[in-house]
């Protein structure tokens, strides 16, 4: 309270349609925190009542996301002190991440690139402004590092415990499928909902972001696609059916397989987009992790790597920034006029963001259902291949 007050206290500083934003902030975490007493008090929900308690909160940052965009084009003065505050709010996507403290992070560590213009402005409001989102962050990071570090906790067993339980049932009574329904309920609508969830919140962007640059990035995206689909696919198999034969396992990943080693090509990629085709092709590496007994390793391996290629990518970005800035500037001096100031983020960042943030939810979402191995149904039926 004492920070988002202070925040608050910071935007009327500013006044004008950043105090508007600022008052609209507030409501997203009180809508945030009304969802937490909740969650806290019940135990994990289905997929679709989980959609249902986040309404109010995603509705509350829709309201900041698209008053922020008016203002700032009505207000062009004050565009960067708008974006800024709008970019920040991803932070609340946390509720929905295995992983808070790194998201929220995420959205910390781009905070300075609006901040920036910010300190360059007369006036200590402008940079109390930064300050206070910075603590206010700071203080949302803790505090779900602390009560949520592994996802936002309910008031119940997650559903890895529960599988758990149903693996050792099944060892004890030595007859795959014999597990006690009354003690145990294998979470089949979990798995896939919150599979479903993994593509639309976090692969769907990186999808996009790709389609922004353009050229081959649109051809990796539509084999990215392909992929997640194939493991979504072949999910709903698992969740339907007890574990096969060594044979018939190799056989149903065949899909998902043959895409893996399709975008795989893309390693050896050449050209102004390489480091960006093989940031993707490195990473998708990760959907290998069905076939392992240690996949939360693994992923954690791929995750990782990570920025052995998106540093590449951001370096290079940062360095055609700087050369368009100066050209810009140079092209100004001639006519005697003054540069314009760049847009912020490009779509190289932007695609770097949200392809970790894909991986990342990846490793979230093996943790919390597959930790141990690819978990199928003890009480499925026999797979049958045709």
């Amino acid at each position: 309270k004492k920070e988002l007050k202070e925040f608050q206290d910071a935007c009327e500083a500013v006044g004008g349609p950043v105090a508007e934003l600022g008052k609209l902030v507030a409501s997203v975490f009180n809508e945030q925190k009304a969802m937490i007493d909740k969650a806290t008090k019940m135990k994990r929900p289905s997929h679709d009542e989980m959609e249902t308690m986040l309404g109010p909160t995603e509705k509350a940052l829709m309201k900041v996301e698209s008053v922020a965009s008016d203002l700032a084009d009505e207000n062009p003065d004050l565009k960067n002190h708008l974006q800024m505050i709008a970019g920040a709010m991803s932070s609340m996507g946390w509720v929905t991440s295995c992983e808070p403290k790194n998201l929220i992070s995420d959205a910390l560590n781009a905070v300075p690139v609006f901040a920036k213009y910010l300190d360059e402005r007369e006036g200590e409001e402008h940079k109390a402004l930064v300050v206070s989102l910075k603590t206010l962050l700071r203080t949302l990071r803790d505090y779900a590092d602390k009560y949520h570090n592994a996802g936002l906790a309910w008031n119940s067993w997650n559903a890895q415990a529960q599988t758990s339980l149903a693996k050792k049932a099944v060892d004890a009574s030595g007859v795959s499928g014999s597990v006690d329904t009354e003690r145990y309920r294998y979470p089949a609508a979990e798995i896939l909902g919150d599979y479903d969830m993994l593509l639309r919140d976090k692969v769907v962007p990186f999808v996009q972001a790709a389609y922004g640059l353009g050229g081959e990035m649109v051809a990796i995206a539509d084999c990215v696609q392909k992929a997640f689909k194939a493991q979504r696919d072949f999910l709903e198999q698992v969740t339907a059916s007890r574990k096969p034969s060594d044979d018939d396992l190799e056989e149903i990943l065949e899909e998902t397989s043959e895409v893996l080693v399709e975008i795989a090509d893309w390693e050896e990629a050449e050209g102004e987009m390489s480091n960006h085709l093989k940031l993707v092709a490195n990473g998708m590496a990760a959907l290998a992790w069905v076939s392992l007994d240690t996949p939360v390793t693994y992923v954690t391996e791929v995750v990782n790597s990570l920025p052995v290629f998106s540093d590449k990518v951001l370096k290079e970005a940062a360095q055609r920034r700087k050369r368009e800035k100066e050209e810009r500037e140079k092209e100004e001096k001639e006519k005697g006029g003054e540069a314009a100031e760049d847009d912020g983020p490009d779509l190289d960042t932007e695609l770097v963001t949200r392809f970790r943030d894909a991986i990342r939810g990846v490793l979230g979402y093996v943790k919390q259902y597959h930790s141990q191995g690819l978990q199928w149904n003890p009480n499925g039926k026999q797979l049958t291949l045709q």
